[in-house]
């Protein structure tokens, strides 16, 4: 009997509690909706701008010179990858390990590049 009483007495003391507090305003004050506007407003300012600024022009279609720098990147790059593989054996393993050092032969570098340049040609 002294639960029930006492849980009836925590209920009513949260609803008056509640009832006391009254009720929320959700809607923002004045300055903050100004804030907000201007917010949104600059927003698409820059939605604008950059859209046009990203959007591709006829201009800049690809063409040959575009295609040859394209061929001339993955080139260098198939060089760089091949020098990797070269100086991998003179570096040292991580965790300790070590491996034999096999010096590479003279014309490493020179027989990379012509394979490179056989696979680039077989592409085409």
């Amino acid at each position: 009997m002294y639960r029930q009483m006492l849980s009836a007495l925590l209920v009513g003391v949260v609803v008056v509690g509640v009832l006391e507090m009254g009720v929320a305003d959700a809607k923002p004050a004045p300055p903050q909706v100004a804030a907000m506007a201007d917010a949104l407003k600059y927003l698409q300012e820059l939605d604008k701008y950059y859209s046009q600024v990203s959007r591709p022009s006829t201009r800049a279609a690809p063409g040959p010179a575009s295609q040859i720098q394209a061929l001339q990147k993955t080139l260098k790059f198939l060089q760089l990858q091949e020098l990797g593989k070269l100086y991998s054996l003179r570096a040292r393993p991580r965790f300790g390990k070590r491996s034999e050092y096999v010096a590479p032969a003279d014309d490493t570098m020179m027989e990379a590049s012509e394979r490179i340049l056989e696979s680039l040609s077989r592409r085409r």
